[in-house]
């Protein structure tokens, strides 16, 4: 009987015979298994480009189904209004019957109220996690300058708004993101959704025969920190 000489094989029999005896990977698997297990442990963290900061960051990134999780999270510590139940007579028999009333005015009042704050506190948590824990930046001499210019000017909305914020969230929330567009696109890429390089947009950019006047940023309906 022959064995693979594929590294890959893990020492799996190929041809035709047959045998008893379970196959073992050979030292040259194992120490292959090792490196990979190593490299997929120390990958660099993938990089982030803020198009109108002119910031590149690194990005811890997170599962599609992280905003999923943490909907259900919080429908357990706060349960939705429960449909109210109305008795009805049926037939010519008039029988009295119960069933749902998902149109009871104020059943409808409450279940408005329950998926705002269900959204808008879903919001706050993934802001919360991009900002705190996602987005990897040093706040080095620049950051810092720009991190008291946005002080400045939420100062004079409320003295008391710049003092809610630690540097860093300003950094985050105030100067890379300050945009619709780059909050938009950075939480896309977070939960998993590729999105170009920075030499792929330049190159983009490039290919254009002069400037783009008027550019808006989409945004896509239940994607974006806010909606």
């Amino acid at each position: 009987m022959s064995y693979a000489s594929d590294p890959n094989s893990n020492g799996e029999p190929i041809g035709n015979g047959s045998t008893s005896q379970q196959s073992v990977p050979g030292p040259l698997t194992n120490v292959i298994q090792a490196k990979r297990r190593q490299k997929g442990r120390n990958a660099p963290l993938p990089e982030y480009y803020f198009k109108n900061a002119d910031v590149t960051v690194k990005i811890k990134r997170l599962g599609p189904f992280t905003m999923d999780e943490i909907r259900k999270s919080l429908m357990k510590q706060r349960q939705p209004p429960t449909v109210p139940i109305l008795e009805v007579e049926v037939g010519e028999a008039r029988t009295k019957m119960k069933e749902q009333n998902p149109h009871d005015p104020e059943y409808i009042r409450q279940s408005i109220e329950y998926n705002e704050w269900l959204n808008t506190t879903v919001a706050e948590k993934m802001l919360d996690l991009m900002v705190n824990y996602c987005i990897v930046c040093d706040i080095d001499d620049d950051a810092k300058e720009e991190i008291a210019d946005r002080r400045l000017a939420l100062d004079i909305i409320d003295p008391d708004i710049s003092k809610q914020f630690t540097d860093r969230q300003v950094y985050v929330q105030f100067v890379l993101m300050s945009s619709v567009e780059d909050m938009t696109n950075v939480q896309q890429f977070i939960l998993g959704q590729s999105m170009p390089t920075p030499e792929a947009v330049e190159s983009h950019i490039e290919s254009f025969p002069g400037e783009v006047q008027g550019e808006t940023p989409v945004r896509t309906p239940g994607t974006a920190i806010g909606v």
